[in-house]
């Protein structure tokens, strides 16, 4: 459709104003050279020419041997988001759930757009999902349990650490103490605090019944109540499971690469390095943790032997691997004109 004519009927018309995407490519500008400016701070630090020796060692086999696997481990939570969206009722299929979710990787990444990656996933697929709040749910479900997952082993990972990594053995078992009693503080409050909206949301619904926002607020708890129900927690048991095989191959895969980068460390500190360096890749500088998962990795290595040009080239090397692997969702994104973008921040935020 072209961009002058008329929406289509049911859809919401696409924002006049460009000021708001400007400004998204703006900062995702922004944040790309912040991270590319750490990551030519450490490599000046660890005499940048080391860097670039370990990246040129590296065979194009690995990396593309590397790409595969993620594509792979993709699948996993592709195939676990379908089962929870399954359990609602929808009609999607993997290869649908695997389509949205290499376009939302390629969003997340290469898109200049303040709309995240789960957003785009949401909105392509309410209409599979039958509406926006079963969509929102699954997602949500999806990113939690991973998130559980991802912490747990974090944690597990800490408590059984070597005493010779930055530590001695009653120093390692406090620090295990305090992530596992953080991560188990955090979980209850987010629990707490996801009961205290949906009462609020039910009430509000009941006293403004006619209120667009509060329906749409308590639609999305009634879809997030589905899960609780004692004939679906089977489904949620299969998704927590599934998330810690994904979470455990995520970071066997980055051992793999730790070793063909030179990066000799025994496995068990990656159990806790990997979960914690995704945590601080969440932190909003960079570009999918672009320079901030450098910075951390050093950080939280500098008492190994490890030299820093090495770990900032396996870093590097896991960065490219992700890059690359959300590369496919340039073609299944084709079909979504500038238009469609635009309609879709629209009825997202509306």
């Amino acid at each position: 459709m072209p961009l002058n004519s008329a929406p289509e009927e049911g859809l919401t018309p696409i924002p006049k104003s460009s000021g708001p995407a400007l400004r998204a490519r703006w900062q995702w500008l922004l944040r790309l050279l912040i991270g590319i400016a750490i990551i030519c701070f450490l490599a000046s630090q660890s005499k940048g020419a080391a860097v670039r020796q370990v990246l040129h060692s590296i065979s194009w086999l690995i990396i593309t041997g590397a790409v595969v696997c993620y594509w792979l481990l993709q699948t996993l939570s592709a195939f676990k988001w379908q089962l929870l969206l399954r359990a609602q009722g929808a009609r999607a299929s993997l290869l649908d759930c695997c389509r949205l979710y290499l376009i939302g990787m390629f969003s997340n990444l290469w898109m200049p757009t303040n709309i995240g990656g789960d957003a785009i996933r949401i909105y392509l697929a309410a209409p599979l999902a039958g509406s926006k709040a079963v969509a929102a749910s699954s997602v949500l479900v999806e990113r939690l349990t991973g998130f559980i997952a991802l912490l747990t082993i974090g944690a597990v990972g800490l408590a059984l650490r070597h005493s010779g990594y930055g530590s001695n053995v009653s120093n390692t078992g406090a620090s295990a103490a305090h992530l596992i009693t953080t991560m188990t503080v955090v979980l209850l409050l987010f629990g707490a605090t996801l009961f205290i909206l949906q009462q609020v949301a039910y009430r509000l619904e009941s006293t403004a019944p006619h209120n667009t926002m509060v329906r749409k607020w308590a639609s999305l708890h009634r879809a997030l109540d589905y899960y609780a129900h004692p004939e679906h927690q089977g489904t949620l048991a299969i998704a927590l499971a599934l998330s810690f095989l994904f979470q455990s191959l995520f970071v066997v895969l980055n051992i793999g690469l730790a070793h063909a980068a030179g990066l000799q460390l025994p496995a068990l500190v990656f159990f806790w390095l990997v979960p914690l360096l995704s945590i601080a890749s969440l932190l909003p500088l960079g570009i999918g943790g672009l320079g901030v998962r450098e910075a951390a990795a050093v950080a939280l290595l500098s008492g190994t032997h490890a030299a820093t040009g090495t770990i900032v080239a396996w870093s590097l090397l896991w960065q490219a691997t992700v890059w690359l692997a959300s590369l496919p969702g340039a073609l299944l994104s084709v079909g979504l004109k500038s238009n469609l973008w635009q309609r879709m921040k629209a009825e997202i935020l509306s």
